[in-house]
């Protein structure tokens, strides 16, 4: 609905909009000597007064009373809305391209739930009823964390930049999900590497030899690598949490060198995938792959518990595999590894045994870089000799006997 009236020469527009915690929201919109002006006026308001409230605001605007868009007070609280643009410039700020998983919640479950609220308002009510919201209609406990951590990481930038005093929200307990405990076997990466193109392949041995999560491994760069006496090793920036934390460095096997850097050029700062801008088109093509390989719920985060499993196979020690996982070491384990720091060579030849046993045991599985390539086929002509004939792939038209006549016998 919209309301348009006229008061001492100024012209008013009166909107409506649907929220869905408090109903009808009613906004102002008007122009005062240059500078517009959009406070909310309440909710649910019959329109006498949704009026009456308007002249109310004007009176306060031409008292100087109420700021304008342009020049907001500085006691002025903001809403969550307000704050989400925090949140993007630090995404873009930390160079990540997993944009699409946040930018679903965001625009489908946060903003809808909690947009129109003032930081002040969010407190631990609103909180359990989003989640108890979210249970009733299903979803898992895992999607319900995801979605909470990414509420807790907008209004925790807000405290960091002074938008508000606290977060209200912290202290809330929610459920957490199952972790998964998949682990992909030798014959379904196989039936995937007869399938999958060469890029998704790719993509499966960066993650089996790498262990690397599947948003880190789309942001590897060029120059990440470093080429030392040893070999090749990965260079990973920090971490950006506490949780998901990174090794400084990786060694890499052959297969994972050839993977990175085999038979497409490397292009200095640019990412090595870059043919896919987001998880989403990844996700796109891995799922396809599987679908075409008869292989049911595989997801690639699998390949990185495949990775650690392999390594358990190899007999590397517990202290080497939390190491290459980036998982956060405790207790005196932690406190006694610092080869990296002090430059130990041992620790480096630790890790790099690693992954050459990594490496021979995946071999002995009957996996490689490279698809396996089609043998040639004896054939037994005339005076009993042999010659090798190379067996050439035909299209499917070729198989039309009409066209048939057209082809010169060879």
């Amino acid at each position: 609905m919209t309301i348009n009236i006229t008061i001492d020469g100024h012209t008013i527009t009166i909107t409506t909009r649907e929220t869905k915690r408090k109903g009808t929201a009613f906004d102002m919109y008007v122009r005062y000597q240059g500078v517009r002006h959009r406070p909310s006026l309440g909710y649910n308001l019959a329109e006498e007064e949704a009026v009456a409230e308007a002249m109310s605001i004007l009176t306060k605007i031409k008292a100087g009373v109420v700021a304008s868009d342009s020049c907001p007070q500085a006691n002025e609280e903001p809403r969550f809305r307000d704050i989400v643009s925090l949140y993007w410039d630090t995404f873009e700020m930390m160079g990540r391209v997993d944009r699409d998983r946040p930018q679903g919640i965001i625009t489908n479950q946060l903003l809808p739930e909690f947009g129109d609220l003032l930081l002040s308002e969010l407190d631990a009510d609103c909180g359990l009823r989003y989640v108890l919201r979210r249970q009733h209609e299903g979803k898992a406990a895992g999607t319900i964390q995801k979605e909470w951590q990414l509420l807790m990481r907008i209004l925790n930038l807000a405290v960091e930049h002074e938008k508000t005093g606290r977060n209200r929200l912290q202290r809330i307990k929610i459920p957490k999900g199952t972790m998964r405990e998949r682990v992909a076997e030798t014959w379904e990466l196989r039936a995937i590497r007869s399938v999958a193109t060469p890029e998704v392949w790719r993509l499966a041995m960066v993650a089996l030899h790498t262990g690397r999560r599947e948003g880190k491994i789309l942001e590897i760069d060029a120059q990440w690598f470093q080429h030392r006496s040893d070999g090749y090793w990965l260079s990973l920036p920090p971490s950006r949490t506490q949780i998901k934390r990174n090794p400084r460095f990786i060694p890499l096997n052959d297969i994972a060198v050839k993977s990175l850097m085999g038979d497409v050029p490397s292009v200095p700062g640019s990412r090595v995938f870059r043919q896919w801008g987001s998880t989403a088109a990844a996700h796109t093509a891995w799922s396809t792959a599987c679908r075409r390989a008869h292989v049911v719920d595989l997801h690639v985060q699998d390949l990185r518990h495949t990775f650690a499993t392999w390594l358990q196979g190899c007999g590397v020690d517990y202290e080497v595999r939390q190491h290459l996982l980036g998982h956060k070491m405790k207790g005196t384990t932690a406190r006694y590894s610092h080869g990296d720091v002090y430059g130990d060579m041992g620790w480096d030849a630790t890790l790099r045994e690693a992954v050459a046993r990594l490496h021979t045991a995946v071999l002995s599985y009957g996996l490689s870089y490279e698809k396996p390539r089609r043998d040639t086929k004896r054939v037994v002509v005339s005076d009993n000799e042999l010659k090798t004939k190379e067996k050439k792939w035909r299209p499917q038209g070729d198989l039309n006997p009409c066209r048939r006549r057209e082809r010169a016998v060879s």
